[in-house]
């Protein structure tokens, strides 16, 4: 004759229901830490994009808005108009087997090689709040004789992925638009 306990089935009720149900709920959105920041930079921030088959979230800034585009795999986030021109920032996920370093330089060069753009004109080391170590480049182009400034940020992702995003603004927007992208890319989560 078996003999079956019942304080011992009450335990692994306890332990086990709230562990099964765990795994039953999708994950919790990313926190993106903004304590880090300074008051103004928090201040321009908007709400999370957080792409899930990308790996990736941060804040756009305050009044932008989402959108779908068919020629981006991940959500765009756009801007009021000014100039003439919508300021964006776009994200791509690219796939390379080698070292982070090593793909800064190769991008870099391939970046270069373009015939509208005026090539790296400013290469620092970005640092975001939760630790990510990329790099970021301002570059410049003109689209119908505007002169449209970049700022791309790289960042090493997942495995072999390398999350590269591309802030775009007329010329005329450059100054503030450069604090917004660096204050938006420090709330950057890659997962």
């Amino acid at each position: 004759m078996e003999r079956r306990c019942p304080r011992l089935r009450v335990l692994l009720l306890v332990l086990l229901v709230p562990w099964l149900w765990a795994g039953c709920r999708p994950a919790p959105a990313p926190i993106l830490e903004t304590a880090r920041l300074s008051p103004k930079e928090r201040d321009c921030l908007g709400r999370t994009l957080e792409e899930t088959k990308g790996s990736f979230a941060y804040s756009i800034p305050r009044d932008w808005e989402f959108m779908e585009m068919d020629d981006s795999p991940f959500r765009v986030a756009v801007g009021p108009r000014l100039n003439g021109y919508v300021s964006n920032i776009r994200v791509s996920r690219e796939v390379a087997p080698i070292k982070f370093p090593y793909y800064v330089d190769q991008a870099r060069q391939e970046l270069g090689r373009q015939t509208l753009t005026t090539g790296v004109e400013e290469d620092t080391r970005f640092v975001t709040v939760s630790g990510i170590v990329g790099r970021r480049w301002i570059t410049h182009t003109f689209q119908s004789k505007e002169r449209i400034w970049h700022a791309y940020y790289l960042f090493p992702g997942p495995g072999d992925a390398k999350i590269v995003v591309t802030v775009s603004a007329a010329q005329s927007d450059a100054l503030r638009m450069g604090f917004v992208a660096d204050a938006c890319m420090k709330t950057m989560v890659i997962r």
